[in-house]
């Protein structure tokens, strides 16, 4: 939750209450000073911020938060062929926005510098990029979509990155971070995922793809934050709530609808024991022409991975052509040739040793849901679960969240934009016969038309199970108190 002060508290649950939006654009470069547009000129604002995308896996996508900005274009500023138009030429992707909802307040709260101005509280709503404007003629509205910081990074391509020994999640989400060229002050990674992996490597292709092959595995999440930093979040959660939301203040509609569709009564998880291959050739490329000072091969796939280690790169028939240098990641190498003389046809090996895999199996499962309805089982298969221990810490809470049919909930709410996803929320609403629960927003999508409202898409917080000791001979499953 954004920090607030009590007068904000009481100003955003207020039966009435005055709102209004901010928006910079930095239109001439990261650090120009912006061009500020208010209540007069913003027309709307649609906000997702969300934990997870949907897909086949209920543990969800790592997914990026949008905004969506909508502007007064009744004089035709935002139409990118109007020549005199005040941002002409201007309207490009990949520019840096930040938005903000002001609540007006009773009285000055300083809190930060940037977060309290005149009679307004402002809340951060992040920090993104622009991509397509569209100003059509038919209307006097233009509109920008934009994108977090995490949009961008899951669109570069994995870094070559080596295989790392007696590593964690934690460590392999660090190590992906600091090769994108991020600060540690531009990412936050939970301590509590220390998994352990005995040999770990990143799939290749778009970073997207590895940050969901990590989050499955650490049973996490990836988000930005409001200020652009990455979040990497247990999907565990437990603390007190650090809000309370009622039918008679922020609750419109609540609804706790009982999804046995979307239920597993049975967890399989398929993981992997991983091993060092014996040396082995990794990589063969005949006639290969090496020109007069030579070439470079870049990123070159390995026809055996991933590769642990790379013992020999080999130049067969070469008379003047030699190996430079070489780099290599789990998946590709690169390979620096010079050459003295005129061009030669060569061969070019690698040899070296591959990782292996032997494939396990773990299943946890409600015996008496199985009779009851049926087994529906949830398959989990990721090369980064290496362990019984691991597989087994995974399956039991995964297990108790995704029996419960109840575990979703749907509001439409007032809304309160200080909110994030991950917040633990205490719900109290009688009306909708709910009652008192605590919840976690995975999803919340705020509106802002000249007011502000939002809906929320929730979960009850996942408890993390462990092994208690009872007596001799008898051990059982117990809810786990986690930091």
């Amino acid at each position: 939750m954004i920090v607030t002060t009590a007068a904000y508290k009481t100003a955003i649950n207020a039966d009435e209450r005055y709102i209004v939006p901010r928006v910079d654009v930095y239109f001439d470069g990261d650090t120009s000073d912006p061009t500020t547009f208010n209540e007069a000129s913003i027309t709307s604002i649609k906000f997702l911020e969300e934990a997870k995308a949907d897909s086949d896996n209920p543990l969800g996508a790592v997914s990026a938060n949008e905004i969506t900005i909508g502007f007064d274009n009744s004089n035709r500023d935002f139409t990118p062929t109007n020549l005199v138009g005040a941002y002409y030429g201007k309207l490009r992707p990949n520019i840096l926005v930040k938005e903000y909802i002001g609540v007006e307040v009773d009285s000055w709260s300083y809190v930060s510098p940037g977060f309290v101005v005149g009679r307004y509280f402002w809340i951060p709503l992040g920090v993104f990029r622009t991509g397509d404007w569209e100003s059509p003629s038919s209307s006097v509205e233009a509109t920008v979509t934009c994108y977090d910081n995490l949009y961008a990074i899951g669109n570069k391509t994995v870094p070559m990155l080596p295989v790392k020994s007696n590593t964690t999640i934690y460590a392999m989400f660090e190590s992906l971070f600091l090769a994108l060229g991020l600060t540690t002050a531009q990412y936050n990674i939970d301590t509590s995922l220390n998994q352990s992996i005995t040999i770990g490597w990143l799939p290749d292709g778009k970073v997207r793809a590895a940050l969901q092959a990590l989050a499955i595995a650490g049973n996490c999440n990836v988000t930005a934050d409001r200020y652009g930093v990455i979040q990497v979040k247990n999907n565990f959660q437990a603390g007190s709530s650090v809000a309370t939301w009622t039918d008679t203040d922020q609750i419109v509609t609540a609804e706790n609808p009982q999804k046995y569709l979307d239920c597993y009564n049975s967890i399989k998880v398929n993981y992997k024991l991983p091993y060092v291959k014996a040396e082995a050739s990794l990589l063969k490329v005949e006639n290969l022409t090496v020109p007069q000072g030579g070439l470079t091969l870049e990123e070159i796939d390995f026809t055996s991975k991933p590769v642990a280690v790379v013992s020999q790169v080999k130049l067969s028939g070469a008379i003047h052509a030699a190996v430079a240098s070489v780099q290599y990641g789990a998946n590709t190498i690169t390979v620096v040739i010079t050459n003295t003389g005129v061009n030669e046809t060569v061969t070019l090996e690698v040899t070296g040793q591959a990782v292996g895999l032997i494939n396990s199996v773990l299943t946890k499962e409600d015996a008496n849901l199985v009779t009851t309805w049926g087994r529906r089982q949830l398959v989990i298969d990721n090369d980064l679960i290496q362990s019984a221990d691991t597989a087994l810490s995974y399956a039991v809470p995964l297990l108790q969240y995704l029996k419960d049919p109840s575990v979703n909930f749907s509001l439409s709410i007032r809304g309160d934009p200080a909110i994030e996803i991950n917040d633990i929320i205490e719900i109290q609403d009688p009306t909708d016969k709910i009652g008192t629960v605590d919840i976690v927003p995975i999803r919340i999508n705020i509106d802002y038309d000249g007011a502000l409202s939002a809906t929320v898409e929730a979960r009850k917080p996942i408890v993390p199970y462990d092994w208690v000791f009872v007596s001799p001979g008898m051990v059982v499953y117990a809810p786990r108190s986690i930091a």
